[in-house]
């Protein structure tokens, strides 16, 4: 594995530090600002002042976990400080594939694929490491998009097309990643936010699998399909932790090439060890685009 290199954030407590900031949005935890490093724009992730008792703790952790990986789809770190609590980013001009989805609609089958086999390496390379990292908040919110540049400048001369082929996606807020050790699985203490990304196995005994990761991955796809939240037509939003114990699934639209649907109801397994791997999901992925690419979207069928 290569180790990401993180440094200390001398001096982010000095005034002249945040004189040229933008305000970019805040989070349950944490505020979100724009600044200039050395002529780069980066971003600083601020733990809030009166969630630091509670949030501490993930901060260190979304620290030590960014100090060990590095990956092309996983969002980089480059610095940290405790005084106050702040990460340093890379900025994602993007923004979060939540917001893009919103602002753009359902994007091509193309989009669909790219993004989600940038999403399934970056958690196949967690699940690699020793021991393996399970992200636990994998949603479309904490999928950040970029223009790489590279591309763009061989592809186009100016990108207008939004789901252009030079827009990647990364995975990013690791403050609730665990490493697993010594069983198959840990052990979470609570369960905060929606649980529309959420196995039912975390719902129903607080464990989580690296296959928890894999539900997760399958609504993030079906988001990329459907541009819609999970569940956004549940009537009772207090009965649904339930319902989705219970067996509860979004409806995969009619359009979805079969061989992508059957993908998504795997990733959807009520029992996490019927799940596929994320190596076994960019194998298949592999296929579904080769197909797609030699012999058209018809072709897409089991």
């Amino acid at each position: 594995a290569v180790t990401a290199s993180l440094t200390r954030l001398d001096g982010i407590e000095k005034e002249s530090f945040w004189a040229e900031k933008e305000y970019l949005g805040s989070g349950g935890f944490s505020d979100i600002y724009i600044v200039d490093d050395a002529g780069t724009k980066k971003i600083l992730k601020v733990l809030k002042m009166f969630e630091m008792e509670i949030s501490c703790g993930d901060f260190q952790q979304e620290v030590v976990t960014m100090s060990s990986i590095k990956h092309n789809h996983i969002v980089s770190f480059s610095s940290w400080s405790m005084s106050p609590c702040t990460i340093m980013m890379e900025y994602m001009k993007e923004g979060d594939l939540r917001t893009f989805l919103v602002e753009n609609g359902v994007p091509s089958l193309e989009f669909q694929l790219r993004i989600a086999v940038h999403i399934a390496s970056a958690l196949a390379y967690l699940h690699s490491q020793h021991p393996l990292i399970v992200h636990l908040d994998l949603k479309s919110l904490n999928v950040l998009l970029v223009e790489n540049e590279e591309l763009g400048e061989r592809v186009s001369a100016k990108i207008s097309d939004p789901f252009h082929p030079a827009i990647v996606g990364k995975v990013s807020d690791f403050g609730n990643a665990q490493r697993v050790t010594m069983t198959d699985h840990v052990v979470l203490p609570e369960i905060a936010g929606n649980c529309g990304w959420t196995a039912p196995e975390i719902l129903a005994t607080s464990k989580a699998y690296p296959a928890s990761d894999v539900y997760s991955f399958g609504m993030v796809v079906w988001e990329l399909m459907t541009a819609k939240l999970p569940f956004f037509d549940h009537q009772w939003m207090s009965q649904l932790e339930g319902d989705i114990i219970n067996g509860l699934r979004p409806t995969i639209p009619p359009s979805s090439p079969p061989l992508l649907t059957h993908l998504i109801n795997e990733t959807w397994e009520e029992k996490p060890q019927k799940r596929p791997s994320f190596d076994d999901i960019l194998e298949k992925l592999d296929v579904i685009s080769k197909k797609m690419i030699n012999f058209g979207v018809d072709e897409l069928t089991l």
